[in-house]
């Protein structure tokens, strides 16, 4: 009977590295390694420096499993999204916001994809290893998905939707009113406002309309109506020759350039011959005067409000409303 060669046998595996050979390694106490690990603001920056160069050099990895068994937490958020990304489009900024926020609380962000069908019954959350969860699904949400949520996941709190509890969403409805003050202030009595097409069911389309209507007479038009079988470019430079309004408002960036375009093709100088003002939560690089979505805020508000979740799940919250941010660009002005 043959036997395998000594040099051929598999090797055993290397054995990880321990917070105890940390603490070996730098002459210090366990208590200390783990401390400097966990991100505890005791600990002299120094010392923490040092703990986490080692661990890196000598290639120390958390045990994630261990842990959740000792402290009850897995030391991680999840980010929910629905498969449509109409519903779930999350800016990159409020995206690296929530990253930055949680990792300053030692926790990781882990994002996760539903079908309309799975956010109804989302078994998935049993088997998913974190404390919170996030939910990032803005309109149209799928009959029972709140139900189903709570019960699997007790700590939840929903971005961007408009709910009557445990949710962060920009103050679209004050924004709006807002900006109507500023433009009737001007001596504007009426705007226009130019939103998406019919189809487009996002709480904050009404809301940045109706509230100018606090201060303004507002004409709706909807840009879906502009295409796609014309450029909306031409549509909105018939349309613009056609109503000369004073003033146009648009609901986002895609709703605002063919106006913008349209204007410096029909020799239009803005804001002397029409002011032109938008929603966005982007930098546009055109000046146009912006209500900014503050995703930043929303970002930070958001990890405040799921980390007092995860502390008390049974304790809801109300409803908070982030306030825009004006930023004036020069292209407002008296009619």
């Amino acid at each position: 009977m043959s036997t395998i060669p000594p040099r051929s046998r598999p090797q055993s595996a290397k054995r990880p590295i321990t917070q105890r050979d940390l603490a070996r390694k730098l002459g210090v106490a366990q208590v200390s390694v783990s401390r400097a690990l966990a991100g505890d603001p005791a600990v002299a920056p120094a010392l923490r420096d040092r703990v986490l160069q080692a661990a890196g050099s000598l290639g120390y990895r958390r045990n994630a499993s261990a842990k959740a068994m000792r402290t009850g937490r897995h030391g991680a958020v999840g980010l929910l999204l629905g498969a449509d990304p109409q519903r779930s489009a999350v800016p990159s900024d409020l995206l690296w916001g929530l990253q930055e926020d949680l990792r300053a609380q030692g926790l990781r962000l882990t994002l996760g994809w539903l079908t309309d069908a799975e956010f109804s019954e989302p078994a998935v959350l049993a088997e998913w290893s974190v404390d919170g969860c996030l939910v990032f699904y803005t309109h149209d949400i799928p009959e029972g998905a709140q139900e189903q949520l709570a019960a699997r996941m007790p700590a939840c709190l929903w971005l961007n939707a408009d709910l009557a509890k445990d949710c962060v969403l920009p103050d679209e409805i004050a924004a709006s009113r807002e900006l109507g003050a500023r433009l009737a202030a001007l001596g504007h009595s009426s705007v226009a406002f130019v939103g998406m097409g019919a189809g487009f069911t996002h709480y904050a389309l009404a809301e940045r309309r109706d509230g100018m209507c606090d201060h303004l007479a507002v004409i709706n038009v909807e840009a879906g109506d502009w295409g796609p079988t014309r450029s909306w470019i031409d549509a909105a430079e018939a349309w613009l020759k056609r109503e000369q309004p004073t003033a146009v408002v648009a609901h986002e960036a895609n709703c605002l350039l063919p106006v913008y375009a349209a204007a410096l093709r029909l020799g239009l100088r803005i804001p002397r011959d029409l002011s032109l003002a938008v929603f966005t939560n982007q930098e546009l690089g055109l000046p146009v005067t912006t209500m900014r979505v503050p995703s930043r805020d929303l970002a930070r508000r958001s990890v405040e409000g799921l980390l007092a979740r995860i502390s008390r799940p049974n304790a809801h919250q109300p409803a908070v409303r982030v306030p825009l941010i004006f930023q004036d660009h020069g292209s407002l002005a008296p009619p």
